[in-house]
Order: structure tokens, then sequence, then C-alpha cells
């Protein structure tokens, strides 16, 4: 089963290297780093900032040990780290399987 992995990340150095380890790792096929404005209830107020959000696809063998990863190298308390079940073209599914490890 492939999956969509969408991790935030405070600063775009950071999602950078979180991206970089990944990849290195053979955890993701690849990344997208987008960015934007988040805003999100923390500590009893509203806190606004831009965040950055590397979007990848990977196994599902793989969900624990990016969990674990992204988890011990980010910043963030509680980081984001969301996986979406997807379907796709078999090409596409395909590279994103041969891409990474099992």
């Amino acid at each position: 089963m492939a999956y969509k992995v969408r991790i935030s990340a405070p600063t775009k150095e950071e999602a950078r290297s979180i991206s970089d380890l990944l990849i290195e790792e053979k955890l993701v096929s690849g990344t997208l780093i987008t960015s934007g404005e988040s805003r999100y209830h923390w500590d009893g107020s509203i806190e606004e900032q831009e965040y950055f959000n590397i979007h990848a696809y990977t196994i599902e063998d793989n969900k624990d040990e990016i969990i674990e990863n992204v988890e011990d190298m980010h910043s963030d308390e509680t980081p984001i780290i969301e996986f979406i079940e997807i379907e796709g073209n078999k090409k596409f599914l395909d590279w994103v399987s041969e891409s990474v490890k099992d």
C-alpha cells in the first residue's frame, strides 16, 4: 500500500534537513517542500507563523521509521506527521515502491 506523507517544519532549513534524511535513508521516494501561513491553538492562545510542509510518498512498512526519525530531529513538541493512503497509476505506484526500502 502506498501513502502520501505530510510533515510540517517551522523553518525551511529544518524541512530540508528532514527531507534529506528521509530520501537518503530511502524512507520516501522524493519530496516537495511548500510553505504557507499557519494558524493554530497552542498553550491557550492562537499562534500564527509560516510553516513549511514536506510532501512525500512511501510504503506502509516505512511509517514507523519515518515517525521515529522525524520526532528525533524535529524542533516542535508536537510535529505534524500525517499519512494518507493513496491510489494512483501503476507507473507512479511502482516508482514509489521501487524507490524506497522494504
